[in-house]
């Protein structure tokens, strides 16, 4: 039996976490930009980079995938700008000190703009980059405990939300004819 596919979509606030996992969903690690480019010749810079979300990807959930539309990608990315402080680690929902956002862009190959790390990747994707000052936190991405990115938002889709008020009628309707 195949498995349905429900688009989630954001309303204007569905935004809630950027989280840094050890395994994203997207199964898109991050690169992590350090000794091999250089801000000077005793610092690394600290810096990851990775795909937040991907264009039609199926992400497989209890029975069901969910996916997200390129508009849907869009409005993501305006979030994740204005809540750009909201990072937290494995999805704990606590923010966490010391990681700030450094560029957000949605990739588009007829504009320019296709990182050489993310080539294969369509266009639309969601792609995201943190300066790590935070010790701790660079410690464990260096050590593979973190590796991504992940996604933490209230979204919905109108098969749910159909399904949803289906189930709350038919009970209604049950509670009605007790």
């Amino acid at each position: 039996m195949e498995l349905p596919i429900y688009y989630l979509t954001v309303d204007s606030d569905g935004f809630k976490f950027l989280s840094f996992v050890k395994n994203p969903a997207n199964d898109v690690n991050w690169v992590k930009l350090n000794k091999s480019i250089k801000l000077n010749l005793n610092e690394e810079q600290h810096i990851v980079t990775s795909a937040v979300l991907i264009p039609d990807q199926k992400i497989l959930r209890e029975g069901y995938y969910i996916s997200f539309s390129a508009d849907s990608i869009k409005e993501i990315a305006r979030q994740l700008i204005n809540k750009s402080k909201q990072v937290d680690i494995n999805h704990k929902e606590q923010q966490v000190e010391g990681i700030v956002l450094q560029e957000v862009y949605l990739k588009n190959s007829l504009t320019g703009i296709n990182p050489i790390w993310f080539t294969d990747l369509p266009d639309g994707t969601l792609i995201a980059s943190y300066k790590v000052y935070n010790p701790e936190i660079w410690s464990k991405i260096k050590s593979g405990e973190l590796n991504g990115f992940s996604v933490e938002l209230i979204g919905y889709t109108e098969e749910l939300l159909y399904n949803d008020i289906y189930k709350t009628i038919k009970k209604l309707k049950n509670l009605n004819d007790a």
